[in-house]
């Protein structure tokens, strides 16, 4: 995947996030930042990085979903194997 797509499925995340051009939707932003997560960086893998980590943190804290300890500790898993492979 282009670095460029996925800092855009990012900042898609950002928008529903903060609702920046469109209203707030935090289940949106999850929507975009998990297809984010799951596309390969041909560059350096920052936003993908950045996307299981966030992801983690979501789910850790229920920001915009309920919170669900084994799905972060899934975001948190799926990190590691990324971090390994870099």
């Amino acid at each position: 995947m282009n670095c460029d797509k996925q800092e855009k499925l990012y900042d898609i995340f950002i928008s529903y996030r903060r609702g920046i051009g469109t209203e707030p939707d935090a289940e949106q932003g999850v929507y975009w930042l998990t297809k984010a997560a799951y596309k390969k960086d041909i560059d350096d893998g920052i936003y993908q990085e950045r996307a299981l980590r966030l992801l983690e943190e979501i789910y850790r804290n229920g920001e915009g979903v309920e919170t669900d300890s084994a799905k972060a500790d899934e975001w948190a898993a799926k990190l590691a194997v990324l971090q390994n492979d870099l």
